[in-house]
């Protein structure tokens, strides 16, 4: 019946378009997955597919000195009263986590770039790596959007995640923790306003500025002293080692950007079961189960093939405009937006995001994440003033003085002829915990 005809072609259809939106899902895990957890996702396939086999390797003479090195990660204790918990393995990353959140799932299309690009810059201690002011920005999307997606991440994230300095981490997970609404006022005050003296246990001071008994500011201290600097470690990657993807060389005056041996197996068509197909015309369970399994066979060396690509096409336009940092003895990074890479492409930022997630580049200067080279800025009309160098600079005069975050904005933008509020002082400042001039004059008086 022609009804029944369109039913079943309609069925078809959306078969392959569901086959179609999964596997795109699929090779967008690979692009943003670490190396370990490539090689791991590899041996599955190998396992299950008759169809795929790993080509052996064949060592090249030439690029032999470039074999791979693996370095060992650092886990560092979090300073003073508080306790970080153990690392535990987990089968997913927090960046896949979150991705999958079905909170997360925005039918807006703006929302769900943006979601896809605040994920991205999240680190694996659970940092967000840039500004809601960067991110609108680099998208080009309105700040209060920005604002209400982190808002979301913030609550649907495990406690702590998505904060942009240890203050908010501690923050939110006092949100999550306390339900007495008067405890949760007084501990966001603790941890706001009065961080520094609590760490040097002033706890009757503290008590006496907000008319709180000792008890109280105590039992709330020791409560909030146990929550982690570090909420994304428990989701850090599984491997126990760091393994550079690519290297950039000096080689004379030129870069050159080069792959290396990183453990990631190299995968190929299994011939005799490619000719066993080609043979073989009979439309039986046999034939349909060798011929899915060669379609997944060839994606899967699509996907892994355009992620080497793409990689190898990132890092060398980085290493075009962080030049001077791969050549000379300079460690300053200059201004580089994901937006900036991806215009430069043709590709999205938040494909680049994606790619440049939990990779690392080896250079002369040792072993960098890829996400090292991207920092926002400021411009003074001619040239790009990067982030850390204003970093810097607020951290040298918070050193020497006990000037206001407004007189230090002041300062800065006089010698680099840039605009900077006392809010982006104040968030430097909090991010490297650093206490505020009134704090640091106190501290200087009782010398």
């Amino acid at each position: 019946m022609p009804g029944q005809s369109v039913r079943v072609s309609n069925t078809i259809k959306l078969k392959t378009n569901l086959r179609g939106v999964l596997k795109l899902h699929e090779a967008l895990k690979i692009l943003s997955m670490p190396a370990a957890d490539l090689r791991e996702t590899i041996q599955g396939y190998l396992a299950s597919n008759p169809i795929l086999e790993e080509e052996p390797y064949k060592p090249d003479p030439e690029t032999e000195i470039r074999d791979h090195i693996e370095y060992k990660t650092r886990v560092t204790d979090a300073e003073g009263l508080f306790s970080e918990e153990q690392i535990k393995s987990h089968e997913k990353t927090l960046y896949d986590i979150l991705m999958e959140e079905p909170q997360l799932s925005f039918d807006d299309e703006e929302k769900a770039t943006i979601k896809e690009f605040l994920i991205g810059n999240i680190d694996d201690d659970g940092y967000l790596l840039c500004s809601i002011e960067e991110v609108a920005d680099q998208l080009e999307v309105p700040e209060g959007t920005v604002e209400e997606v982190l808002n979301c991440i913030q609550e649907a994230a495990p406690p702590g995640v998505g904060a942009r300095n240890p203050q908010e981490a501690l923050v939110l997970q006092i949100k999550h923790d306390l339900d007495d609404e008067e405890d949760r006022k007084i501990a966001i005050s603790l941890v706001m306003e009065h961080y520094q003296n609590l760490k040097r246990r002033k706890i009757g001071e503290v008590a006496q500025n907000l008319n709180v008994s000792t008890e109280k500011i105590s039992e709330l201290w020791d409560r909030i002293a146990k929550y982690s600097l570090s909420p994304g470690a428990n989701y850090a990657p599984k491997a126990d080692y760091i393994t550079p993807e690519i290297q950039v060389r000096t080689l004379g005056d030129q870069l050159q950007v080069l792959p290396l041996r990183d453990g990631i197996p190299n995968i190929i068509i299994n011939q005799e079961y490619a000719q066993i197909l080609k043979d073989n015309h009979e439309d039986d369970e046999t034939s349909n189960y060798l011929k899915d399994k060669m379609q997944e066979a060839k994606w899967l060396i699509r996907a892994i093939d355009q992620r080497k690509k793409n990689m190898m096409r990132i890092v060398t336009e980085v290493s075009k405009i962080q030049a001077e940092f791969f050549k000379g003895p300079t460690t300053e990074i200059k201004p580089l937006t994901l937006k900036d890479i991806a215009d430069k492409l043709r590709l999205s930022p938040s494909t680049i995001s994606r790619a440049i997630n939990s990779k690392y580049v080896l250079t002369s200067k040792g072993t960098y994440p890829l996400k090292h080279f991207f920092t926002g800025g400021f411009s003074n009309g001619k040239t790009m003033v990067s982030n850390l160098t204003v970093r810097e600079m607020v951290k040298d005069i918070c050193a020497k003085g006990c000037l206001t975050d407004k007189e230090i904005a002041d300062e800065i933008g006089k010698q680099l002829s840039i605009r900077l509020s006392r809010r982006a002082v104040a968030q430097y400042r909090n991010d490297m915990g650093i206490p505020s001039s009134l704090e640091r004059k106190k501290r200087l008086s009782k010398e």
